[in-house]
């Protein structure tokens, strides 16, 4: 499923079970932004594209990033981030995330 936003092409990629929130699903999104994305550190690191792993819930609707990799422009890992599994975890409201709940989570319409 793609998601043209602005900043960018965001393309929810695969679905399955959640990597670090019990009762939860989890997507794989590649975010292909307009322009390169700062990744730093290291200093001087530039993305061209992402794949942002976001655990979520339908009910209440919610998405947490829990893994992000970072990509130059001919596929090479430049930085691969995961969520700390001791930490709390806090809701996601990027656009990545928007994309994830809108593809598996949609709001009914408005009247």
């Amino acid at each position: 499923m793609d998601f043209m936003l602005s900043s960018g092409l965001f393309t929810v990629e695969s679905v399955g079970p959640s990597t670090l929130l019990a009762a939860a699903d989890g997507a794989w999104v590649l975010y292909a932004p307009t322009l390169s994305v700062d990744c730093s550190p290291p200093r001087g690191c530039y993305a061209k594209t992402q794949r942002i792993h976001y655990d979520f819930r339908c009910s209440p609707r919610y998405a947490v990033m829990t893994e992000r990799i970072s990509m130059d422009i001919n596929g090479a890992i430049v930085k691969h981030e995961v969520a700390d599994a001791s930490s709390a975890y806090a809701p996601s409201y990027d656009a990545g995330a928007s994309s994830v709940l809108d593809a598996f989570c949609p709001l009914p319409p408005r009247d």
